[in-house]
């Protein structure tokens, strides 16, 4: 068996991995690295693509404020009592 490739290990919690040195991994990447993958990841959501997830955030924060705005919606039943 070649030693030098990565062997999965059982663990209680998650991910661990063992590398070519024998030296227990918790997981495959790092934080920043999980970050900066989803940030420049491109989203589909609704049937719609966006270039990445804050995109995604700022289009429905968009259609949100313009809803907003409308009296009309703010009259629907259930609708919380509140300022924007």
């Amino acid at each position: 068996m070649n030693k030098t490739r990565a062997r999965k290990t059982k663990s209680a919690g998650g991910k661990l991995f063992r590398d070519s040195s024998g030296q227990d991994e918790l997981f495959e990447k790092s934080y920043e690295q999980e970050v900066e993958e989803k940030k420049s990841r491109k989203v589909e959501c609704l049937g719609m693509t966006f270039e990445n997830d804050e995109m995604r955030r700022e289009y429905f924060l968009e259609k949100l404020r313009e809803k907003l705005k409308d009296p009309e919606f703010r009259k629907i039943e259930g609708f919380p009592i509140g300022s924007d």
